[in-house]
């Protein structure tokens, strides 16, 4: 595999590795890419200056930079077609209608050769002997391909956004493919990636405006780390939003609550015992609280009132009990005194009818007064 011709990235010259790493050859440098992309330029300018020189359009034309290569060494399509149009070779769309194309498309294993572009970046897949290479300058090395993954590897580049361009003609010999022919490599380990490939993002990136650039910049601090402020600032919003659920759940509780008495025929409708929802306490206890007493902040729970209420009512029905059993037990005394008072009445002295009389009325007054 040391035959092989491979060159690895430098700069932005990935289409002039490419160039070479398909020709199999040191054919061109930067120099003879740059006066293609030049004689292209004056080219576009002449077509462009038949609308008239003193035309806006074309005086915007000669404002803007070339389309077909740029100061870091970035040569376009165009620059790539003219460079092997000088061998005789043409390119053509992997995914087009051509009968090329389609025969591809069936079976990639009968073309020699493939060129890749995705963004600013070329590559070359190419036959060498009969075997398939991936000479792509971001590799430390020639990479091999089998026979079957040749076909999986051109679907995944598709799929990741590549453009692949078929090469239409005969390539010129080389001694690697004389040697491979005989000797067919083996490659028992994967060259790695070694560099990144330049995108058109960072490119435009490097010539955008300062001010635009820091901010994107903050934006990837951002995304890249926690930022504190930023995470304080999202904790004291969850908080807030946790005491807001937790305050509804409250009153959804509490009205609930007032829903369950009401059903069971227990609310309590005495006006010193209505619940104050503002401090938790009874109305009649608010109302006793001096003015300038602050309230307590913590209010009472569902539990507590409901345990307060039961209190309440055990406290009014002892007391309703013990006047119950003291009238009773008052009644029972003055039926008692009536007996005796009768029975001597019987053992002594005959009462008059008038005596009698005002004994009875004594009696029943004495009953109908309040205990």
């Amino acid at each position: 595999m040391e035959a092989i011709v491979f060159e690895k990235q430098q700069g932005s010259l990935c289409a002039l590795h490419c160039l070479n790493s398909l020709l199999q050859g040191q054919y061109f440098s930067p120099i003879d890419l740059a006066q293609i992309a030049k004689k292209l330029d004056d080219q576009e300018r002449e077509q462009m200056a038949e609308g008239g020189e003193n035309s806006q359009e074309y005086m915007h034309f000669l404002e803007q930079p070339s389309s077909n290569m740029d100061e870091r060494g970035y040569f376009s399509i165009q620059v790539i077609t003219n460079a092997l149009g000088v061998w005789n070779l043409d390119i053509i769309p992997f995914s087009s209608q051509h009968p090329k194309a389609k025969e591809a498309q069936e079976n990639p294993l009968q073309q020699t050769a493939y060129i890749c572009n995705m963004k600013e970046h070329w590559f070359t897949i190419r036959k060498i002997g009969f075997q398939w290479f991936n000479l792509n300058s971001l590799l430390s090395g020639p990479e091999l391909i089998s026979d079957t993954y040749l076909s999986l590897f051109i679907i995944q580049l598709l799929q990741e956004g590549y453009s692949i361009f078929i090469i239409i003609g005969n390539l010129p010999p080389s001694d690697a493919d004389q040697l491979l022919k005989i000797h067919p490599a083996v490659q028992p380990v994967k060259p790695t990636l070694e560099s990144a490939a330049p995108l058109t993002a960072s490119s435009s990136e490097d010539q955008m405006d300062p001010s635009l650039q820091q901010v994107i910049e903050t934006t990837r601090e951002y995304a890249e780390k926690d930022d504190p402020s930023l995470q304080r600032a999202l904790a004291m919003s969850l908080k807030d939003k946790e005491e807001a659920l937790l305050q509804t759940a409250l009153e959804l509780s509490m009205q609930g609550d007032k829903a369950e008495d009401n059903c069971l025929g227990t609310e309590d409708t005495t006006p010193d015992l209505e619940v104050h929802h503002t401090w938790g306490m009874p109305q009649s206890l608010h109302s006793q609280q001096p003015q300038t007493q602050k309230p307590s902040k913590q209010p009472i729970s569902i539990d507590e009132l409901r345990q307060k209420r039961l209190n309440y009512l055990s406290k009014t029905n002892c007391l309703q009990n013990n006047a119950a059993d003291s009238s009773v037990t008052n009644m029972e005394n003055e039926s008692e005194s009536v007996k005796e008072n009768g029975e001597n009445g019987e053992n002594g002295e005959e009462l008059s009818e008038e005596e009698m009389l005002q004994k009875a009325i004594y009696m029943s007054m004495k009953a109908a007064e309040p205990m």
